[in-house]
């Protein structure tokens, strides 16, 4: 076996990755995939962890001037801070999980209004934001259903303590209306107004068959991770992935089982990928990842873990087994990478000229293998190539029974 041994130039985009075969391939799409009421916007999710920090910082300021004397008070301030560094780290991707944070900070409300001090008041006392400040950001960041089921919850939690500390009181049913009309009446509303641009940019931004990135979303958000790796000094490992298999499986047997290879495909990229990395459809046969904090030998054995060695995705249909065998370049962004889309240029360039060849049976090239790109010098490609192919290909007799099936001109899915 053996790799691409040039640095491929940039070019326009081939038949596999050209953005125009995406529009057509839109039946069937995963409810939970869509670009619907489940998805978080990166902007949106980008604010979530001020919600919690803002916590931390009010909490940490009352626990050092007024209650210096109450040490249990720091642990929420952990509480509240680690949990804003986790939202940091792994971006709400979608509505669920962001409401699940909000729920956790409302569980930290319930005990810290009855477990820590009688003299902080209970749930209406001087703690009383810890109900309030969550109610009313979650339900500005959500969707309509979930500010509802936030805002419910908040109420459910200052009743909750209210009664175990026995404190309901005519005060009560102000603090009820306060957790009740305004995430509803104001947050609400006001949340769905500002989000309302922001939504129809990200619908031109996702591939309605899959719910993943399109191009143009893989570009504008790789641009933002890969100057997050950069702040945080963090590899940022980019692999795309051609499929040809996909297109002449439709043809092959049926649409329903085109889509299921399909939908089993985007599960294992987005196990790849990861909670912080993306994943983008950005051709007919073709995915784009963007792994960060993994080096290329580490993103390799993501890669074996979850599609094997070599690279092949097997099911059974009506006891038949189907096999796809995947072909895929990689390579980490270097320090100064200005953008994403010049290495992805250039990953999606070699991606083509290995499918080529392996359509032309030229030997040494087979489905399932994986190939490196990208040094300082051709010099240098041609010196790690074959260690870097045996170590993601230790077999090459496996991956010479794989045959690629041929490419058929056809969207995925297409009835």
């Amino acid at each position: 076996m053996s790799t691409s041994t040039s640095r491929t130039q940039v070019r326009a985009p081939g038949p596999l990755s050209r953005p125009g075969t995406l529009a057509r391939d839109t039946r069937s799409p995963k409810p939970t995939q869509g670009a619907g009421d489940g998805r978080v916007s990166p902007t949106v999710a980008r604010l979530e962890p001020w919600v919690s920090w803002s916590l931390a910082a009010y909490s940490a300021w009352i626990a050092l001037f007024s209650f210096p004397d109450l040490p249990a008070l720091w642990l929420f301030v952990l509480y509240a801070g680690v949990l804003g560094k986790w939202c940091d780290l792994f971006p709400s991707r979608r509505q669920g999980r962001m409401f699940a944070h909000g729920a956790l900070l409302l569980c930290g409300a319930y005990f810290l209004h009855t477990h820590i001090s009688d003299r902080l008041g209970g749930a209406g006392g001087l703690f009383f934001f810890w109900a309030a400040i969550p109610a009313l950001s979650y339900a500005f960041m959500l969707r309509p259903r979930w500010a509802v089921a936030i805002a419910a919850l908040a109420t459910f939690e200052f009743l909750a303590s209210g009664a175990m500390l026995g404190t309901l009181g005519v005060s009560t049913i102000s603090q009820v209306g306060f957790l009740a009309l305004f995430p509803l009446v104001l947050a609400m509303p006001f949340g769905e107004a500002m989000r309302k641009p922001d939504q129809l940019l990200e619908q031109t931004r996702i591939d309605s068959a899959t719910g993943l990135l399109n191009r143009q979303g893989l570009l504008s958000h790789g641009d933002e991770l890969l100057h997050a790796c950069h702040r945080e000094k963090r590899p940022l490992a980019v692999a795309v992935f051609g499929c040809e298999d996909l297109l002449s499986l439709r043809d092959m047997y049926g649409r329903k089982t085109g889509r299921m290879a399909l939908d089993l495909l985007v599960e294992k990229f987005q196990a790849i990928a990861g909670s912080r990395g993306l994943v983008a459809r950005t051709g007919m046969a073709e995915f784009s990842l963007l792994i960060p904090g993994l080096t290329r030998d580490k993103a390799i054995e993501a890669i074996k873990r979850h599609l094997g060695n070599p690279l092949t995705l097997e099911f059974d249909v009506s006891g038949e087994e189907i096999l796809i065998a995947p072909v895929v370049v990689l390579e980490t962004s270097r320090a100064n990478e200005p953008s994403i889309e010049a290495l992805l240029g250039e990953l999606t360039a070699e991606l083509h000229t290995l499918l080529a060849a392996s359509r032309q049976e030229k030997p040494g090239t087979a489905s399932g293998q994986v190939a490196a790109v990208r040094a300082d010098s051709e010099d240098a490609v041609v010196a790690r190539a074959p260690a870097f192919a045996a170590l993601a290909l230790a077999d090459d007799s496996d991956a010479a029974s794989i045959s690629m099936m041929p490419t058929l001109p056809a969207a995925l899915g297409a009835g």
